[in-house]
């Protein structure tokens, strides 16, 4: 296998995994996981045909988008964090910074192994790019698509990273994002700082979560990189943790042809 692709790791034990969604497995039955998108899974994929197409799926986590994308017909590219790393931490002056940061990062690396059990099972064929979206190797080459689902809240600079992402696509886009917060003009072009919404919560639970971006903003930055919108709708997904239906939207663009293309 190339260099670029993560070698496959051989994982046997579903208690060696953290599921972050809920799935049923092959063999294994029914693994539960904080969100269940189950029920709303065409709504947060989008009714994009994937079929024949090379998809970049970022943040791939256990893998459960990857492989229903797989199943939809798409030959899946999947990206996530290197091994060793967490989600890109608040900058706190807080003594036990450092310690959530590491249980954030084997917590991660559970997870890796969640995928290679899933890969091994669903007997996927999705490559795996490890490292960080604001610097994906250009030798992932291009795709039809670039599909993010839940990603950008956990970025220090979300745009930037969208720009980094987007580049590889060229046909279309598509993000999937929680609605944390529905005040405000959500056609404007804001974001809204999620730490504010941390309440008394314990510092695990919010450090790694920067932003919420308007459906507005996604698609005016969009816009500025050469794409299109051409759907937006409002859906709501099951965070089984606290047992509540989120609000969510998907904006799919297509990339925008010059003058001259067909």
């Amino acid at each position: 296998m190339s260099a670029l692709y993560a070698e496959p790791l051989l994982v046997t034990d579903v208690n060696e995994c953290n599921f972050y969604h809920t799935v049923e497995l092959p063999s294994v039955g029914l693994v539960e996981g904080k969100w269940d998108l189950r029920p709303g899974l065409d709504a947060y994929l989008s009714a994009t045909p994937f079929e024949g197409r090379r998809v970049l799926e970022v943040g791939t986590a256990d893998g459960y988008l990857c492989f229903e994308l797989e199943k939809r017909g798409a030959e899946v590219i999947a990206f996530d964090l290197a091994g060793g790393s967490a989600y890109d931490p608040l900058p706190l002056n807080d003594p036990g910074l450092s310690t959530v940061v590491d249980d954030m990062a084997a917590r991660l690396q559970r997870m890796r192994n969640a995928y290679w059990l899933s890969h091994r099972l669903w007997r996927s064929r999705a490559k795996v790019v490890y490292g960080h979206i604001a610097r994906p190797p250009d030798t992932i080459g291009q795709v039809d698509y670039c599909f993010m689902g839940n990603v950008l809240q956990h970025l220090e600079s979300p745009l930037r990273a969208l720009a980094q992402a987007t580049r590889l696509a060229r046909q279309g886009v598509i993000i999937t994002e929680a609605n944390w917060t529905t005040a405000g003009d959500q056609d404007s072009p804001l974001m809204y700082f999620l730490p504010c919404l941390r309440g008394d919560k314990p510092l695990e639970e919010w450090c790694f979560s920067w932003w919420q971006l308007t459906p507005g903003l996604v698609s005016s930055w969009l816009d500025l990189l050469g794409f299109d919108t051409v759907e937006r709708y409002e859906h709501r997904q099951f965070f089984a943790k606290i047992r509540q239906q989120v609000p969510h939207f998907t904006i799919v663009a297509n990339r925008r042809t010059t003058s001259g293309e067909g």
